[in-house]
């Protein structure tokens, strides 16, 4: 086995080697692993011998900014990833007819680094997997960065505000488990939920029924 070199705080391309970790990749008999951080403030795990002969100089992003200026340079910007920017801005604005009640209404907006920019979402986002669509984590939070991913639709559903644990005054459940205690049903208590009133006036405004009582 030949002598170890210790590259710390050398570059190569993007990456700065900046520790060697204990851990060796089985495929790779005797190859160091060093933590690099990248220019992009990104920090991976890169073999020294792949950081050595040059095959890796980026933590990715590199390749992903290619990808974006391909994209726009070539016109490609009716793909799925676009169709997805392009929705999502959409969703709200104040004239998205019906649904307005469930962005636009509860202000939930698109950040300033997204809304004119589709290059930007795409270097945030990554290209937009088969068989997925944009969700945000949160749902009653904005579109941006920090809380916005490519789910299913299963995850999506699974994040549903109707499917959101309530707490209130010590308690927690969902809509059944406040439905048996409130005595509102359910659907009223999901209707209430996407129009995203506060949890006190969600569990205690009673219904008001159609004859007055």
């Amino acid at each position: 086995m030949g002598k170890k070199i210790n590259i710390k705080g050398e570059r190569f391309g993007k990456l700065i080697a900046i520790n060697e970790t204990n851990r060796r990749y089985p495929q790779k008999r005797g190859s160091v692993v060093w933590e690099c951080l990248c220019d992009c403030g990104k920090i991976n795990e890169v073999t020294a011998s792949a950081l050595r002969s040059g095959n890796t100089t980026s933590c990715g992003c590199s390749k992903l900014e290619k990808f974006v200026k391909r994209s726009t340079t070539h016109g490609l910007t009716k793909s799925k990833t676009y169709i997805s920017w392009y929705a999502m801005k959409a969703r709200c604005s104040k004239n998205y007819g019906k649904h307005k009640k469930d962005y636009h209404d509860r202000s939930i907006t698109v950040c300033e680094r997204w809304k004119n920019s589709f290059e930007t979402f795409l270097l945030d986002m990554g290209e937009r997997p088969a068989g997925m669509t944009l969700d945000r984590i949160n749902v009653n939070g904005n579109y941006e960065p920090s809380n916005c991913r490519w789910a299913t639709a299963k995850q999506q559903a699974n994040n549903a505000r109707s499917n959101y644990i309530i707490k209130y005054n010590g308690l927690s459940g969902g809509t059944l488990f406040w439905s048996n205690i409130t005595g509102i049903s359910q659907n009223v208590l999901r209707n209430r939920l996407q129009l995203g009133w506060d949890i006190e006036r969600l569990l205690t405004q009673k219904v008001k029924h159609r004859n007055g009582k």
